[in-house]
């Protein structure tokens, strides 16, 4: 079966689901994310082609649906549009067991960062990306947040005295562009109230980069380890998280992250301030500062600029000694940049509906 068929079967059947369901039953909703970015350099950032030519190669339709089944029975998908492409985003089925438990299955979002499980839904958080020493996908450079997994999970939520707790124990499988993770197994706790959220995470999976068998990552097992906040205060907004990988006998590999973003709300606006940090054993990494502006258009559309100043760190001779396949790297770029530093310049609106 190709690719396109396989989508076109994807859509038909969301579609079939929803024609012989209730109406009442379905609960629709979606977001569009539409960026473009242009940098002062030529070597392309985050694997894509934000250099000094510019693009406005990001643009994100999402589309997701719940259907209520009965008898405590739930299936919820999400289709999204990038690239030309249509992929199936996530897509499970849920079924309650008492008011507190549930268990699902099916492709899931990973639970292990603050804002993981909704990373694509850009309206619902101040950054135009979230920051991508965390968030970023590059199995080459700092793996702190993971994409949609096969798998189940069960969950366990409470609430008492105000404050909203959730336990997901999770198992499955994972295959990104560049790497497998297989045979995994994790654990988030996420508090939250009102204002405030907190979430704690452990994630385990044996990793296969099938392309590159001699990489020494390759049948090895990596650990992350994460924890993250955020809080509303008056009219203050600020986002903190941390995050470190241990590679199984590539000690080199080990990586920690972390950034920190305070914001003001002046009305519809609000403007933010980020500085994130990645380092490498292998000697890549880098630092960067974000100034940001979100205004809100209308209760479902913002509109945001960022002006981003990021100084990447180059792969080292003892870390290419280690894992050779690194070579030429610097932070989160295709290759070493002949700037010490990179500007980069983005804008995007974001609509939830």
């Amino acid at each position: 079966m190709t690719a396109n068929k396989a989508r076109i079967l994807i859509t038909l059947g969301i579609l079939a689901i929803a024609q012989n369901t209730r109406a009442a039953d379905i609960s629709w909703t979606g977001f569009l994310n539409a960026t473009g970015a242009v940098s002062n350099s030529a070597t392309p950032y985050l694997g894509s082609e934000i250099n000094e030519r510019g693009n406005f190669n990001e643009v994100v339709l999402g589309i997701n649906m719940a259907v209520d089944l009965g008898d405590d029975l739930q299936l919820a998908a999400q289709l999204e549009g990038m690239y030309g492409d249509v992929l199936l985003d996530w897509a499970f089925v849920s079924f309650r067991l008492n008011e507190a438990t549930s268990v699902a299955a099916g492709k899931l979002k990973y639970p292990g960062n603050l804002v993981s499980e909704y990373v694509d839904t850009g309206y619902l958080y101040p950054w135009i990306r979230p920051p991508q020493e965390i968030y970023g996908h590059d199995a080459l450079g700092g793996v702190m947040s993971l994409e949609a997994f096969n798998g189940a999970r069960i969950l366990y939520s409470g609430f008492k005295d105000n404050v909203e707790y959730d336990v997901q124990l999770y198992i499955g499988a994972i295959t990104e562009e560049a790497m497998s993770h297989d045979r995994m197994f994790g654990l988030s706790f996420m508090l939250s109230t009102a204002a405030s959220q907190l979430v704690l995470s452990f994630n385990r999976a044996n990793m296969l980069m099938t392309d590159i068998p001699t990489a020494p990552m390759n049948d090895k097992n990596m650990t992350i380890l994460s924890v993250g906040g955020t809080t509303e205060w008056r009219n203050f907004v600020a986002y903190a998280e941390y995050a470190s990988s241990g590679t199984q006998d590539v000690p080199s590999l080990d990586t920690t992250v972390w950034y920190t973003t305070l914001g003001y709300r002046f009305g519809k606006t609000t403007p933010h301030v980020t500085y994130s940090s990645m380092v490498q054993d292998t000697g890549i990494g880098q630092t960067s500062w974000t100034l940001g502006l979100r205004r809100e258009l209308t209760l479902s559309a913002a509109l945001k600029l960022e002006w981003q100043r990021i100084k990447p760190d180059a792969i080292t001779a003892s870390g290419i000694a280690a894992v050779p396949m690194l070579v030429g790297r610097a932070g989160l770029f295709g290759s070493i940049p002949t700037e010490s530093e990179i500007d980069m310049l983005s804008v995007s609106v974001n609509v939830f509906f």
